[in-house]
């Protein structure tokens, strides 16, 4: 059964639909079933790690906790005609690498390209049988490195755009004359009213800015996610 087509089961497990809505844009749209769950999704990673019961798969919570020490997200764990599937987010050149690697020498563990999305991560067949399918699913989580966060955090501009309303769409013209919808919402200058520094201290996010990054953390799970991910390579 492929990703997308779960969004219209209606036995879907509630676990894996709290997932699909806070990473699928498609859980997001005006056809979405009610059964979707509400999730504060900027707490959505902070939420699963203090209840992971709620939305994992009991037999993945081990590897999924080795995954968040190394700031990897899962986006779902399900299980489908007795198939258990971790489906992995984003990761970073180094993981990546890692991850094709496994793939390409276990195909039978490691799947790649689901639906149009492009899903990946770990499946194991049959796994009720496995007699400890939990330390397998270690096992193949194992070998991935500390990574920085993937998400969680604004540069400046996106920062100016989405918390203090500094945007404007591009693109009207040309969808009204050619009907080619190509619009585009940026950063818009002229909006400012004040300085970034006033944005930022009003706002109260002053504490999660790191000028030499150019970033901006969104609360402080990820802020502290960030720098555990700094002081992990200061020890190499």
């Amino acid at each position: 059964m492929e990703i997308d087509n779960l969004l219209n089961d209606s036995d879907v497990d509630d676990k894996l639909l709290a997932f699909l809505t806070a990473y699928v844009p498609m859980a997001f749209s005006e056809n979405r079933s009610d059964k979707f769950s509400k999730i504060n999704l900027r707490k959505i990673d902070e939420l699963i790690m203090n209840g992971p019961e709620k939305y994992i798969e009991p037999v993945c919570i081990k590897a999924c906790k080795e995954l968040w020490n190394k700031n990897i997200y899962a986006l779902a764990s399900f299980e489908n005609n007795d198939d258990l599937y971790l489906i992995l987010d984003t990761l970073d050149v180094e993981n990546m690498r890692i991850f094709k690697n496994k793939y390409r020498e276990n195909s039978e563990n490691y799947f790649m390209n689901v639906s149009d999305r492009k899903y990946f991560g770990i499946k194991i067949q049959d796994y009720l049988e496995l007699e400890d399918c939990e330390t397998v699913l270690i096992d193949l989580v194992s070998d991935f490195k500390m990574q920085d966060i993937q998400r969680g955090y604004l540069t400046e501009k996106t920062f100016l755009m989405n918390i203090c309303n500094c945007e404007k769409v591009e693109g009207l013209r040309e969808y009204k004359k050619h009907k080619k919808q190509d619009l585009r919402v940026v950063f818009d200058i002229n909006k400012m009213e004040k300085s970034f520094k006033e944005y930022l201290k009003e706002s109260g996010y002053e504490k999660f800015y790191i000028p030499q990054e150019h970033r901006i953390y969104i609360n402080d799970y990820y802020y502290e996610a960030h720098e555990k991910y700094k002081k992990s390579k200061l020890k190499v």
